[in-house]
């Protein structure tokens, strides 16, 4: 299975990140569909079934935070310039990058660190190759997408297939009341 570990977005602020991507160019980049946003914070690849995935849920079931206000704010791409390869809305909240580095931290021992650096970002389209996006990013780049409250984390199983990437939330953690 190819899972991940994400927060969840309020359909209302995944609708509005979906009209912003209307302004992208219609030949490149594939728009993630609003239903399909969610903010990443750990990649894990492939898993075998049945005793890794228990084990993820194990250590994921152990991790504590409190509820907390995340904001979407701008947008941006990776990398950089003429060739990105992501289009992203961008993610405000201090404890977003607290709970980043919780989750890393218990799954370290089967899932190792990549070395690069959190950045908090709904991805909004993706691209191969070379597009011009500058004038989408001038028009969004200080826009206000919204606040929400972040109550659990998911672990998420995504299925690439010919007609794009399904997800489906294989477990919930939620957060302490």
């Amino acid at each position: 299975m190819r899972l991940f570990i994400a927060l969840g977005i309020p359909k209302r602020i995944s609708e509005k990140l979906f009209e912003a991507e209307a302004d992208l160019p219609t030949r490149g980049p594939r728009g993630v569909s609003y239903s399909d946003m969610h903010i990443t914070l750990k990649f894990l690849g492939e898993v075998s079934e049945g005793g890794a995935v228990e084990w993820i849920k194990s250590r994921l079931s152990k991790i504590r935070f409190s509820r907390f206000v995340a904001r979407v704010r701008g947008v941006g791409t990776f990398p950089q310039g003429n060739c990105p390869r992501v289009v992203w809305a961008g993610v405000e909240g201090a404890p977003l990058n607290a709970l980043a580095k919780k989750v890393e931290g218990a799954l370290s021992e089967r899932f190792p660190t990549d070395g690069k650096a959190f950045s908090a970002h709904i991805s909004l389209a993706r691209a191969d190759g070379r597009i011009n996006v500058q004038s989408f990013l001038d028009k969004h780049r200080g826009e206000e997408f919204g606040e929400f409250e972040v109550g659990e984390l998911l672990l998420i199983r995504s299925v690439l297939g010919p007609e794009g990437t399904k997800y489906s939330a294989i477990a919930r953690f939620p957060a302490e009341e």
